[in-house]
């Protein structure tokens, strides 16, 4: 599996600076070694090394983007419990540091990977491990719909993914109840149905959410998917009461 980062780092272009070679190759070496917990931590650090720095330039963004491509690969059964936590800190500082600035194309899919990273390995971790990601899931939820770039399909990826994981957490999805809520007016289909399905997955407690999913369900301006969507999520709430 962790052959994915040097195959990630292969199509990317070549460093344009020494420290930006000398990140890549490590990480290159790191990925050929083969799969264990060494490794795991050695790519986490690879990360966080990059994050301590603090740098908004390509190159960084170039070794976010294959860290998380790899470590998204590693869920599984078999990765142990302190690993899925080291792996789930790591991306969410990513995404984390990616809040608040401008992004590159290369930041965007860097973000887009980390995200996507974290709901892949949703499927093979316990629930509780993601408690502490569920702010830094929120903010690109939040983030991004704030900005002029909600055309961008990278950008509507990324929130609907984090819609969609943050639906999965369970009791620490309560908070964010609100912002899942005004997801329903998400300029995308996708983003929309994300944040319905993560409202039907907290049942009674998506109660304060009803009143939005009424409306929606009987806007004739919405796509159909979505009022159907909408009104079926309704009644499974209402019921659940």
């Amino acid at each position: 599996m962790l052959i994915g980062a040097a195959n990630a780092l292969e199509v990317l272009d070549d460093a344009s600076s020494p420290q930006g070679a000398r990140r890549k190759g490590e990480l290159r070496a790191l990925a050929l070694r083969g799969e264990g917990d060494a490794v795991i931590a050695d790519l986490c650090a690879a990360l966080n090394g990059v994050l301590e720095l603090n740098e908004a330039c390509d190159d960084d963004d170039h070794v976010k983007w294959a860290v998380a491509l790899t470590l998204g690969s590693l869920g599984s059964p078999k990765l142990p419990r302190s690993s899925g936590e080291a792996v789930i800190v790591v991306l969410a500082e990513s995404l984390m540091s990616s809040c608040g600035r401008p992004l590159s194309s290369t930041g965007r899919q860097a973000r887009l990977a980390s995200m996507a990273a974290l709901a892949d390995l949703q499927d093979d971790l316990p629930e509780e491990l993601f408690e502490p990601a569920a702010p830094a899931i929120a903010g690109v939820l939040a983030g991004e719909a704030s900005k002029a770039t909600n055309a961008d399909p990278g950008s509507e990826q990324a929130r609907a993914l984090a819609a969609f994981a943050l639906g999965r957490l369970g009791a620490s999805c309560v908070p964010f109840i609100p912002l899942l809520t005004a997801a329903l007016d998400d300029s995308c289909m996708h983003v929309q149905l994300s944040a319905i399905g993560a409202l039907a997955s907290l049942g009674v407690r998506a109660l304060p959410a009803t009143g939005k999913l009424q409306s929606l369900s009987e806007d004739a301006s919405c796509p159909p998917e979505v009022r159907g969507a909408a009104s079926e999520v309704y009644g499974i709430i209402m019921n659940a009461e």
